[in-house]
């Protein structure tokens, strides 16, 4: 019925939360050991059984883990499998973002659509990268799950579009430089820029120099509002825009 339906959209906030705190305990790596039930996981978790239980139950209803009747022990599935860390296709470290800073953001969405301006930083009292830059530890995990979703479709983007025809390629914001390696790996030929901002980087370095690709590409640090490097024949922007504002969005086009 559709009063059920809008009821389930409504309470989607109980599974986005439980989906948060399974990633946060680790629990999908756990599991991944061999099946456990809720009481082995809260005491490798150092939980509460019960509530951990009700929580990993509601996720059995997300299809997210499975439950063996009898015993009570807990498996995962495909979906599962995404929630554990280090593996390909994980989005562990998404899951920590969004449930965490970003949802009491979004808690806050009457305000940006009464006022037309960020919840964010009405919550917060900073834009995201200024609280980021505060909070060191949030912004790794931002980093990290950037660098997830963009190594979901690295590959494709490279295969999709023909880099061969750039000398120079220059990745505005381009974090870890993830896509950029996907790109000088399928273009031999291609040289590359990494551009953001500074502490970004410099964290970049070690991917560059693990891929074998510092030879072919220079890692510049700055802020694209006020340059960008000079001397490329293209210019990437991949999950940026929607970061700004229409005037700031603008600025960073021109």
């Amino acid at each position: 019925p559709p009063q059920v339906q809008l009821f389930r959209l409504a309470t989607g906030f109980y599974v986005s939360n439980a989906i948060y705190v399974a990633a946060k305990l680790g629990i999908a790596d756990l599991i991944a050991q061999g099946q456990k039930t809720a009481d082995e996981l809260a005491k490798s978790t150092s939980t509460h059984a019960p509530a951990l239980r009700r929580v990993l139950r509601l996720l059995v209803s997300a299809g997210i883990f499975t439950e063996e009747p009898k015993t009570g022990a807990f498996s995962l599935t495909a979906l599962g499998e995404c929630l554990r860390d280090n593996v390909p296709g994980s989005v562990r470290n998404g899951m920590l973002l969004f449930g965490s800073i970003t949802q009491t953001a979004w808690n806050d969405l009457l305000y940006s659509v009464t006022t037309g301006k960020p919840a964010f930083d009405h919550v917060y009292h900073a834009d995201p990268f200024t609280y980021m830059a505060a909070h060191p530890d949030q912004a790794v995990i931002f980093d990290k799950a950037m660098a997830d979703f963009t190594s979901q479709i690295s590959a494709a983007v490279a295969k999709a579009y023909n880099f061969s025809k750039f000398g120079t390629v220059v990745d505005v914001g381009g974090g870890n430089g993830t896509l950029l390696i996907a790109i000088l790996k399928a273009y031999p030929g291609v040289h590359g820029v990494l551009y953001d901002q500074p502490q970004a980087v410099a964290a970049a370095g070690e991917n560059f120099r693990a891929a074998s690709l510092l030879k072919r590409c220079r890692l510049v640090g700055g802020n694209f509002f006020e340059k960008v490097p000079k001397g490329g024949d293209a210019y990437l922007l991949k999950h940026v825009i929607h970061d700004w504002d229409d005037d700031r969005a603008a600025t960073i086009l021109k």
